[in-house]
């Protein structure tokens, strides 16, 4: 039991909540029915199969108003031989005209559609579980559950149908119990659904309606009961791949045409405890990286992509870290100083024994200019504690960028409750870590801690981190070395009444966010403080946002901003203001308009950052980007710009092509992407992407590399 104490200090900051109990039903339940004649996926739900179906009907509304009457119903029915569960989805809509839906790809991105969220939490542990999304023109992705992480990257192979008619939309889909892991011993899951309705701005839920629950939130999830008899087989995967890749050289005019083959087996240890094996583990299906221009002192953050790794990457994660000081960053592998280094044998071990979370992984990597071919590994291991609390380690070993052998361990406690003060959220981390290199006497630690409430009406967090001057992570990440960093945030969200005098204004918002950073002398290096003085919301999803910022930076070496300029050695402090305009997806034409103007170390800097998306019925989508930084220093003026244009077309759900061209003036790049995917039946999918890279010469761009590659991968279960 929480102390009076506890509850007392925490009371003057988190403001109003609203009582769960009022309206999360624990006892929601519904019943999935075995048949014997599965229902044909057509995107009718006329099957006469379908009417034997238990349904579910109660949805509310979580958003904009708790537990308020939907604008339209929605029906869910669900079905289950030995081999699939089937889900039967109808979304009513009052005018079929209204319904907003574009992005038919496989994990394109849906934000701006009507679209249906499905959970399942497949061992009733409140922690881990799936989710899927669909929408009315077929689009659909999937993803893991790791606490409230969503790892969309994960692609687990099922069907869906999707079809638009005169009383709204419908989703037919079938899930293999061979897609996922779930207790046998058990005849109950975790269920919940979630749907958005965009035209109206409006989400819905079957349990839990609540601003402060998302629907990921397994811990509020109803019950789907009745599930028997299921059938795994022997839980294998065979993934097998081939390629034949093109390549041309432009400088030397080389040209190179070779074909390669590997891939990927899968097995299912237990129903918990999944083995992956992989060999000549080829990426050339994997989306590119946005360019940027960098212009801090500290290295860039690229997110991983790759699926190999992406998949159960939620297991890895450690101490709550997000972006820096991380002990394990998968892109670390396969890739060193933005160059692709082979994999030639992996093998990765994930999922759960017990109360236990497990994560092994052991990759052999190619030789690399100087650097040898050597092994790689990460192990993890974490503990369920309390009801959603884990306490856990963490050991790598290897460094990928050189022949010096590497060691890190760590340990850290990641504490939750969803249920203080009723229906509010508190949650905090603290980790400490150790990094080592052969031949060093001493190890060198970074550690830290933090405390967050991130509710609705109030949102707060606060922390601290400790790094040494010489902590290396060699599989991990870390921006700034020999620092200790105090940061917070405080937030608050006003939501208008109904009727209200605010008109098309849904939310008002504020936020003031700061950090302060040392040296281990306690010497400040960086203060900053940010103030959103106003963020406005309308009811079409529009926003307004007016900010301010103050920075106070002391440089101890000299830093080069930009090429042939170099700020000097001293204190500086600067104050910025910064405009932000979005506009709502839900329109044909949307974006976004950034603009900050102010000081900006010895001088001023104006930097502009804006998108225009475009959407044509549900064929395809574009967005132009473009950014400008606009610097004007004492010791040198100077201006970048980086554009990047995208359009995706959209044949069917099974088929479609994305082709992105981005430049920057920087290193005066332009290149060119175009990948084409068809998914000829679910595992089994056939990738055309062409590369092209270009530089300025003489005011002339000139063609430096071609690649055209054509790769195709099925899937064998047993």
């Amino acid at each position: 039991m929480r102390s009076l104490l506890l509850q007392a200090a925490f009371i003057a900051g988190l403001g109003s909540y609203s009582t769960a109990q009022d309206i999360f039903d624990p006892s929601k339940s519904v019943r999935a029915v075995r048949t014997e004649t599965p229902p044909i996926l057509d995107g009718s739900l006329g099957d006469d199969v379908w009417k034997q179906a238990d349904m579910i009907t109660d949805f509310r509304q979580s958003k904009p108003r708790e537990n308020a009457v939907p604008g339209e119903e929605t029906e869910i029915r669900f079905l289950y031989d030995d081999y699939f569960l089937y889900v039967g989805i109808r979304c009513y809509v009052s005018d079929p005209s209204t319904i907003l839906a574009v992005d038919k790809r496989r994990d394109g991105s849906m934000s701006s559609d009507d679209r249906i969220f499905i959970y399942f939490d497949t061992f009733r542990d409140f922690r881990n579980g799936y989710e899927f999304v669909f929408n009315p023109v077929g689009g659909r992705s999937d993803a893991l559950l790791e606490g409230l992480h969503s790892v969309k990257e994960w692609d687990g192979i099922f069907e869906s149908v999707a079809a638009i008619d005169e009383q709204g939309w419908v989703v037919e889909f079938a899930l293999p119990f061979q897609t996922i892991s779930f207790d046998p011993a058990s005849d109950t899951w975790g269920f919940n659904a979630t749907r958005v309705i965009r035209s109206a701005n409006e989400t819905i839920r079957w349990s839990a309606p609540l601003l402060n629950k998302a629907g990921r939130d397994l811990r509020v999830a109803g019950e789907l009961t009745g599930l028997t008899g299921m059938n795994q087989g022997l839980g294998l995967d065979i993934v097998p791949y081939g390629l034949v890749r093109y390549s041309h050289d432009a400088p030397t005019d080389d040209d190179d045409l070779k074909g390669d083959f590997g891939g990927d087996l899968l097995w299912h240890i237990t129903p918990q405890l999944t083995a992956t094996l992989t060999a000549y583990t080829d990426f050339a299906d994997t989306e590119v990286d946005n360019r940027r221009v960098n212009l801090t002192r500290f290295p860039l953050f690229f997110p991983e992509k790759r699926d190999f790794f992406l998949e159960d990457a939620g297991v890895f994660r450690f101490g709550g870290l997000g972006r820096d000081a991380l002990p394990f960053h998968s892109r670390r592998i396969g890739i060193v100083d933005g160059e692709p280094v082979d994999i030639l044998a992996g093998a990765k071990i994930t999922g759960r024994a017990g109360d236990f979370e497990l994560g092994f992984l052991d990759v052999q990597i190619d030789k690399f200019q100087m650097t040898d071919s050597k092994n790689l590994a990460v192990g993890r291991v974490a503990y369920h504690v309390q009801e959603e609390s884990t306490v856990g380690a963490i050991v790598t070993h290897g460094d990928p960028a050189s022949n010096r052998d590497n060691t890190l361990w760590g340990v850290d406690y990641n504490y939750r409750d969803s249920e203080f003060f009723g229906s509010q959220v508190l949650q905090g981390h603290a980790y400490f870590q150790q990094s080592q290199n052969a031949g060093d006497a001493h190890g060198a630690p970074a550690f830290g801690a933090n405390i967050s409430y991130p509710n609705d009406n109030v949102n707060w967090n606060a922390s601290y981190r400790e790094v040494d001057e010489n902590f290396d992570p060699a599989l991990g990440f870390v921006r700034r070395r020999g620092t200790r960093t105090y940061s917070g945030q405080y937030a608050m969200r006003y939501r208008t009444e109904e009727g209200s005098d605010f008109g098309v204004v849904r939310r008002l918002d504020w936020k003031l966010n700061g950090w302060y950073t040392t040296d281990r002398d306690d010497e400040i290096q960086t203060a900053n403080a940010n103030l959103n003085l106003l963020e406005v919301t309308t009811h079409d999803g529009d926003r307004l946002t007016l900010s301010t910022k103050y920075q106070k930076e002391r440089l101890d070496m000299p830093f080069q901003i930009f090429s042939g300029v170099t700020i000097q050695p001293g204190d500086y402090t600067w104050h910025r203001e910064s405009v932000n305009l979005m506009a709502s997806g839900a329109r044909p034409v949307s974006g976004h308009l950034n603009l900050r103007f102010g000081d900006y170390w010895s001088g001023e800097r104006l930097s502009v950052s804006s998108r225009v998306s475009f959407r044509s019925t549900n064929d395809w989508t574009g967005s132009l980007n473009y950014s400008y930084a606009d610097v004007d220093l004492p010791e040198g003026a100077f201006e970048t710009h980086v554009g990047r244009a995208s359009v995706n077309v959209f044949f069917s759900p099974d088929s479609s092509l994305a082709v992105l061209a981005q430049y920057d003036d920087v290193s005066e790049a332009l290149t060119f992407n175009a990948r084409f995917r068809w998914i000829r039946q679910p595992g089994n999918d056939l990738f055309i992407v062409f590369n092209e890279s270009a530089l300025a010469d003489a005011g002339e761009y000139q063609t430096i590399a071609t690649e055209a590659v054509v790769k195709v991968n099925w899937t064998s279960r047993f």
